[in-house]
């Protein structure tokens, strides 16, 4: 999707899972571009938080 992402542990892939297998060192890195939250008027700081609760929430239960 280009467009339209989910965000972590909102879709369909097992992220917990392939997080799991991958070394605590790797740096994980955020594309999450969400065109219709932007056509709705949500800010790109509160969609900025949502990314950071949303991985947040992933990462601690790993």
């Amino acid at each position: 999707a280009r467009n339209e992402r989910r965000f972590p542990g909102d879709g369909d892939c097992d992220l917990r899972g392939l997080l799991a297998s991958v070394s605590p060192s790797v740096p994980l890195s955020l594309e999450i571009p969400t065109r219709q939250l932007l056509e709705q008027g949500v800010s790109a700081l509160q969609r900025a938080q949502w990314a950071l609760d949303k991985t947040r929430d992933v990462l601690s239960h790993l």
